[in-house]
């Protein structure tokens, strides 16, 4: 999924990068809807992905929402037909949301170069994807 952020040709991001904490997150969200099935931004605790994020070390620029559940970096998919990247992708791109926040079509998310992706597979749904983009904090 990450090579498919990158090299897609309708990314507006100038050089996306792929940053370490960011996967991580992203992986143990999926892991995480997996294990406790759910599906949604919030996890059962009540706590959104600005709040993971931050958690886990990574600083976010301070105008980015601090509220427990907040949510200016997450797209998530699931289900028994995303069992492919391409096709997650191409599903996504579908949703005017999903498609500004994935190809950076705003500025707000163009600024959002860095990224982590997660998949992981069970639970409910039978495949989960998370990516997780974030413009780098001071």
């Amino acid at each position: 999924m990450g090579n498919i952020l990158r090299t897609d040709p309708r990314q507006q991001r100038a050089d996306p990068r792929c940053n370490a904490i960011l996967a991580a997150v992203a992986r143990a969200r999926a892991q995480d809807m997996v294990a406790r099935d759910y599906f949604g931004h919030t996890n059962p605790d009540g706590y959104g992905p600005n709040y993971l994020v931050r958690q886990a070390g990574y600083v976010l620029p301070s105008f980015y929402s601090t509220a427990l559940d907040a949510n200016n970096i997450e797209s998530i998919a699931a289900g028994t037909w995303f069992d492919d990247a391409q096709v997650t992708w191409d599903q996504w791109l579908l949703s005017a949301p999903h498609r500004r926040h994935l190809l950076g079509e705003i500025e707000f998310y163009a600024a959002q170069y860095e990224y982590g992706v997660g998949y992981a597979q069970g639970g409910y749904y039978g495949h989960y994807w998370v990516v997780i983009t974030a413009w780098p904090g001071p």
